[in-house]
C-alpha cells in the first residue's frame, strides 16, 4: 500500500514539471464573428511542396471569341453589379475561410500576386491588352468555336446571347423545311452579321421564343447581340472582372491580368502607372486577336471590324469615338499629328467620363460599363499586364453560360440519319 502511493505522488510530481514547459495539449474555444461558421480545429498535415498561391488547373477547353474586334483601352469604377440579363441565372456562392464580401454583397476571394518565373505565368502580348465593343453575338456562341483539337469542348458551357433590350436568346434553330431524313441546326444570326434571318423568323424555336418573351423584338431586329450582363465589374478597388475576346480554343476560360504600370510604346503615362499593382479576371467569349491578347469588352472602347451597338442604341457611329480608340482617343491624342498630351492622371480620367456620359446618358447599363475604364481602369490606353490560367469566378460563370443549352435529336426524325449541330457537333438523344 505505501509502494502505491508513493507511486502515485511520483506521478503526479512528473505531471507538473511537464507541464511546465507549455506542451500539455489544451482543447482551445475558438471565438468567430456572428456571420462566420465555427473553425474546426484539425490536426496539422504534413507540408507539401507546392507553391503557396499557386493552383494547378486543367486548362479549360473550347474556343473562339467573336468577329473580329478593336483595339482600346477601359476604365470606371462603380462597382454596382451589373443585372443579370434576363432568363440567366445563378445561385450566390458559399463564403469560403478565405472569401470576402464587397459593399454589393458580392463575394469574392483575393488573388495571390503574378510573378514571371511562377508556374504557368506569362507575359500578355506587349500593346495587347486592348478594348472594344461592337455588340455582336460573342463567337463562343457557336459550336465550331468550341473546339479543341478537333472535338467538342465546353466545359463551363456555352456562351449565352440576347437580343436588342437584353432578353437571352436560344443558341440554335431547326433549318427548315423540317422531315425525318435529316435534321440541322443553325446559329440564331448575329447582329453583325444578319443572314438568314428569314429561316430564324419562321422557325418553331423562334415561335416559341417569342411566345416567352412577347416584348422581345421581332422579325429583322430580333437577331442576336452580346448581353448587357457581360459589362466590366469592379469588385473593389484592386479587383474587377471583364470578359474578353482572346483566341480560337480558349471559349469560356478564365485569366488573371496583373498590371505592371508599363506601357510598351514609350514612356508610360500616369494613366498607366496608376494601374500598378490592380487585378483584372477576366473570361473568354469571343475570338479575333492571339493567345497572348486580350480585347477587354467595354463600352465606348471603340466599335472595330463591326457595328451592331449603333443599330441596338440608336446612336450615331460619331458620338463614340474612333472606330478602333473608342472615346478614350480624342482624350489621349491630340488633333494633330498625333503626339500624347502631357495631360495629368485626373485630366484624362475626367475627359472619358465627360464623353461616356455624352455617348450613354440614355443608357444607363452601358454607362456603367464605361464609367469603369476611366474610373477602375484609370483611363489607360493598351496597359500590359502578365498573367495566368485561373479557375473562373462564379460572378463570371453567371454571366456568361447560356441556360438554353444545346438542341437535341428532335423525336421525328428517322433512325441512323444525320443530325447536326453548327455542322460541327452531333446532336445528342
Amino acid at each position: 500500500m505505501r509502494l502505491f502511493w508513493l507511486s502515485t505522488l511520483l506521478l503526479i510530481g512528473i505531471a507538473i514539471v511537464g507541464c511546465s514547459d507549455g506542451k500539455l495539449n489544451l482543447l482551445l474555444v475558438l471565438w468567430v464573428d456572428s456571420d462566420q461558421e465555427p473553425l474546426e480545429v484539425l490536426e496539422p498535415e504534413p507540408s507539401s511542396s507546392s507553391i503557396p498561391g499557386i493552383s494547378s488547373i486543367t486548362p479549360s477547353s473550347s474556343s473562339e471569341p467573336q468577329l473580329s474586334s478593336s483595339s482600346g483601352e477601359p476604365a470606371s469604377s462603380s462597382s454596382e453589379e451589373p443585372p443579370l440579363s434576363s432568363s440567366s441565372r445563378g445561385e450566390r456562392p458559399e463564403r469560403s475561410s478565405g472569401s470576402k464580401t464587397n459593399k454589393d454583397g458580392e463575394i469574392f476571394d483575393d488573388y495571390p500576386t503574378l510573378e514571371l518565373d511562377q508556374p504557368g505565368v506569362f507575359q500578355a502580348e506587349r500593346g495587347k491588352v486592348t478594348r472594344y465593343w461592337d455588340a455582336c453575338k460573342p463567337s463562343c456562341t457557336r459550336t465550331e468555336h468550341n473546339m479543341v483539337n478537333g472535338a467538342f469542348s465546353a466545359p463551363n458551357g456555352m456562351a449565352k446571347q440576347c437580343d436588342r433590350n437584353g432578353n437571352e436568346m436560344p443558341l440554335y434553330f431547326r433549318m427548315s423545311p423540317v422531315e425525318p431524313t435529316w435534321a440541322e441546326f443553325i446559329a440564331v444570326p448575329n447582329a453583325c452579321v444578319p443572314e438568314e434571318v428569314a429561316q430564324w423568323t419562321s422557325s418553331p424555336e423562334y415561335a416559341e421564343w417569342r411566345a416567352a418573351n412577347p416584348g422581345s423584338p421581332s422579325g429583322a431586329q430580333s437577331l442576336a447581340h452580346i448581353c448587357p450582363d457581360q459589362m466590366p465589374y469592379a469588385v473593389n478597388d484592386t479587383l474587377a472582372y471583364a470578359f474578353v475576346a482572346n483566341s480560337s480554343g480558349n471559349c469560356g476560360k478564365c485569366f488573371q491580368l496583373q498590371f505592371d504600370g508599363d506601357f510598351n510604346y514609350a514612356a508610360p503615362r500616369a494613366t498607366h502607372k496608376a494601374l500598378k499593382g490592380k487585378t483584372l479576371i477576366v473570361m473568354v467569349n469571343n475570338f479575333g486577336v492571339g493567345a497572348l491578347a486580350f480585347d477587354l469588352m467595354i463600352p465606348g472602347g471603340g466599335l472595330g471590324d463591326y457595328d451592331a451597338l449603333t443599330g441596338q442604341l440608336g446612336i450615331s457611329e460619331e458620338i463614340l469615338g474612333n472606330r478602333t480608340g473608342g472615346l478614350l482617343w480624342d482624350c489621349t491624342f491630340i488633333d494633330f499629328g498625333g503626339m500624347p498630351e502631357r495631360r495629368t492622371l485626373e485630366e484624362h480620367q475626367e475627359c472619358l467620363r465627360e464623353k461616356c456620359n455624352r455617348a450613354f446618358k440614355n443608357h444607363p447599363v452601358h454607362l456603367k460599363g464605361c464609367l469603369w475604364h476611366a474610373d477602375w481602369l484609370m483611363a489607360a490606353d493598351n496597359p500590359e499586364a502578365i498573367a495566368k490560367e485561373v479557375p473562373c469566378p462564379k460572378f463570371l460563370l453567371d454571366r456568361y453560360r447560356s441556360s438554353y443549352g444545346l438542341p437535341r435529336r428532335p423525336a421525328d426524325l428517322n433512325p441512323g440519319v444525320g443530325c447536326n449541330i453548327g455542322g460541327a457537333v452531333q446532336c445528342q438523344p
